[in-house]
């Protein structure tokens, strides 16, 4: 029998909440909330500078590399996959213009994903 995902297993794939706490050190609902509209704010600029160097695979990888540390740090945990994807295959010695942009897509779609799981957190810390 196939193993069906709860939706509160898909949101910690998605958003690991204990992680930020772990990061800041705090419990503060206020601070998480800050840090992930900071978060938002950064990666959503990066990303613009992603979708512009689509081809270049040392600005890519470079790129990558610095998304990776935010979205570890708030708990990103599929985000930071497809960055290490895409890192992954931008460091090759001759990467493949395919894989990049497969790459480049999926690091697309998880954001659009944890975006979303982002701002749930952050109106449920609202409320709290």
């Amino acid at each position: 029998m196939a193993h069906t995902l709860k939706p509160t297993d898909h949101d910690a794939e998605v958003l690991d909440t204990a992680q930020l706490q772990a990061t800041l050190a705090s419990a503060d609902p206020g601070l998480r909330k800050e840090f992930y509209e900071i978060f938002l704010g950064h990666v959503g600029a990066e990303l613009e500078q992603l979708a512009t160097a689509q081809t270049d695979a040392e600005q890519l990888s470079a790129l990558a590399h610095q998304l990776k540390s935010s979205s570890q740090s708030v708990g990103a945990r599929r985000f930071t996959r497809s960055l290490l994807e895409l890192e992954s295959i931008a460091r090759r010695a001759r990467p493949d213009p395919i894989a990049l942009r497969r790459a480049l897509n999926n690091v697309i779609a998880t954001w659009a994903e944890t975006t979303s799981a982002v701002r749930q957190q952050m109106a449920a810390l609202s409320e709290s």
